[in-house]
């Protein structure tokens, strides 16, 4: 190989070597503070903190996860400058930051915390009960779509949640009723029709000889 055939293969390995380097070493996407609302601009009800609240969901919008839970736990952690309204929706925030970070343990705790510090609320209950469906909990999840439902027997989504922690669990009957439910309300539920079928499919060749 010619001596300038190997400089052009170190300079091409450079090159490439500073790319790498310059993405990894790029910080997170940041906000544009010149956009936060003056105080006349704000909601009536919005707590002293209101600004890190604002930051928190507009670094959501950038996908950055991080700015949003340093912003939001600004919140949590300063009680003064919240209200338990913005504070259970900083713990929410918290929560699915840390379901798009790959962390459900922590996501769990977050929903957990909004329910025992703020009280019972129709969308913490939905979004701990789906977490939980998904991470394999049917049963704990049944419990906390039923709770959703509770607060609110129209929403389709925690009755389609609901019918599917039933067909996770072996329940065909309720699994079947939920799932009548959740189609009345509006929900798309071909998935658990085909679900339902497969059951009955399994239950009939158990029973033949």
């Amino acid at each position: 190989m010619t001596d300038h055939r190997v400089h052009w293969r170190i300079a091409a390995v450079w090159v490439v070597a500073c790319a790498v380097i310059l993405l990894i070493s790029l910080p997170a996407a940041a906000i544009d503070w010149s956009k936060l609302p003056s105080k006349s601009g704000r909601p009536a009800d919005a707590p002293r903190g209101w600004s890190h609240w604002w930051a928190a969901t507009e670094y959501m919008k950038e996908n950055n996860c991080d700015g949003a839970l340093s912003e939001s736990q600004y919140l949590t952690n300063h009680p003064e400058f919240s209200s338990p309204k913005y504070s259970r929706k900083a713990l929410v925030l918290q929560g699915q930051c840390y379901e798009l970070q790959k962390k459900p343990a922590k996501a769990m705790a977050a929903y957990i915390t909004a329910l025992k510090q703020y009280g019972r609320h129709e969308r913490v209950f939905y979004l701990l009960a789906d977490l939980y469906l998904r991470e394999g909990n049917p049963a704990q999840a049944a419990k906390l779509f039923r709770a959703t439902l509770a607060m609110n027997g129209k929403n389709s989504d925690a009755a389609r949640g609901l019918a599917a922690s039933y067909l996770a669990l072996g329940e065909r009957e309720r699994a079947l009723e939920a799932t009548d439910r959740a189609e009345e309300l509006g929900a798309d539920v071909a998935a658990l029709r085909r679900g339902l079928a497969k059951a009955e499919e399994g239950k009939t060749a158990a029973a033949e000889p």
